[in-house]
């Protein structure tokens, strides 16, 4: 039964002729390095490429200059938790300059600093999803100045802001995906051997990619499955043009995400146990119905008639973009 829930699978992507994914989100500079007082960005490679990976939820950063001028001190033994970067600033080019985020900052100069105004987000955040994702146990930050990601090192999901997102189901969709990725330690997915390393990287988008869409799928959240296709067509594609191949990775990518969506089903029924909350409203997906979704997301492209959706999908079937 699994190979036909492959074989129907891929063949669903193959009819797809969709040609690129869209981002879920807007591109803005809402995250990147500030200035505090002046608002002005920061003009520092380095700072912009790798300030999110300090793992501070601010966006907001000062010279240790500027934090000299402006009669501010950090926190006890913060002095040497900097980031050095080349700085571009009044038409002057300024080499290894000393970057600390405001985080770093004692109380009472933090709360001398301006307040700093961010957009919200034009959509209502849904409660249950919300604590589906608390109980994931990765930390969450949403600093990132380009693209959601995922670190194994520190366990950690860099999310662009949530006012980038012009809905709540795109949000979701972005960050069930980097969820995907966060089990890769938990499910033992790490790369050992030498094929196992070259191979991870595209193995492993097809596994959050597939893990995202059953989650979309099992919290009833809205989704484009085209979109989603031409995303896995994508990445098969870089395991060549043989089609056996790419057949035989997709397989192992739907066992893969059956084990994702399992663990964090679970993780959050223990989590909200005693809770009052509809924990197990939850509805688990197979493959089975997970394959004739998404075929019946390519007929209705393609103008064909379709079967009724079962009950479980009803909801899960509404359009959306992902990215």
């Amino acid at each position: 039964m699994e190979n036909n829930y492959t074989d129907e699978l891929f063949s669903a992507i193959q009819q797809t002729n969709k040609s690129a994914t869209i981002d879920n989100f807007i591109k803005t500079d809402i995250n990147y390095p500030k200035n505090p007082y002046s608002q002005e960005i920061y003009e520092a490679i380095f700072l912009h490429n790798n300030g999110h990976k300090k793992g501070f939820n601010e966006t907001r950063w000062l010279s240790e200059n500027e934090i000299q001028a402006n009669g501010l001190k950090l926190e006890l033994g913060e002095e040497n938790n900097f980031i050095q970067s080349d700085l571009y600033q009044n038409n002057q080019y300024h080499e290894n300059i000393k970057f600390y985020n405001v985080e770093q900052l004692d109380k009472a100069s933090f709360d001398k600093l301006p307040l700093e105004v961010k957009p919200m987000p034009s959509w209502r955040a849904n409660p249950q999803i919300e604590e589906f994702i608390e109980s994931q146990g990765v930390k969450i930050l949403h600093n990132s100045t380009s693209t959601p990601r995922y670190n194994p090192k520190n366990h950690t999901i860099y999310m662009p802001h949530r006012s980038q997102y012009p809905s709540s189901e795109k949000y979701y969709n972005d960050m069930f995906h980097e969820i995907g990725h966060s089990t890769i330690i938990e499910l033992g997915r790490e790369p050992k051997s030498a094929e196992q390393k070259a191979n991870f990287a595209k193995r492993d988008e097809l596994v959050a990619e597939i893990s995202a869409i059953k989650l979309n799928e099992m919290t009833k959240n809205k989704l484009d499955k085209g979109n989603s296709l031409a995303y896995l067509k994508n990445f098969l594609s870089k395991f060549g043009d043989d089609k056996s191949v790419q057949k035989e990775e997709l397989k192992k990518a739907l066992t893969e995400s059956d084990k994702v969506l399992k663990l964090t089903k679970d993780k959050y029924i223990e989590a909200t146990k005693g809770k009052d909350i509809k924990a197990t409203k939850f509805e688990s997906v197979s493959n089975n119905d997970f394959v004739k979704a998404r075929q019946r997301a390519i007929q209705k492209l393609e103008g064909k008639q379709s079967l009724p959706i079962p009950k479980s999908l009803h909801k899960g079937m509404n359009k959306g973009i992902k990215k």
